[in-house]
């Protein structure tokens, strides 16, 4: 299960339609609560961008092998 530090993606066919265009994103796993998280976006502009949404759309990256 997810835990803080884990590098983690969005699932395909993501259940919003704007995270299509995050797709291939990685974020580092912040904080976790009880039904959401806190990750932060690796490789962009801006070094402290965070979302804070459910842990569900995303898969820990290297799990999927």
């Amino acid at each position: 299960s997810m835990k803080k530090g884990d590098i983690v993606k969005l699932k395909d066919n993501p259940e919003y339609d704007w995270m299509n265009e995050y797709l291939g994103q990685h974020f580092e796993v912040e904080a976790i609560f009880e039904i959401n998280c806190r990750v932060r976006m690796l490789d962009c502009p801006n070094p402290e961008r965070y979302w804070f949404m459910e842990k569900t759309v995303f898969e820990i990256i290297g799990e999927e092998e």
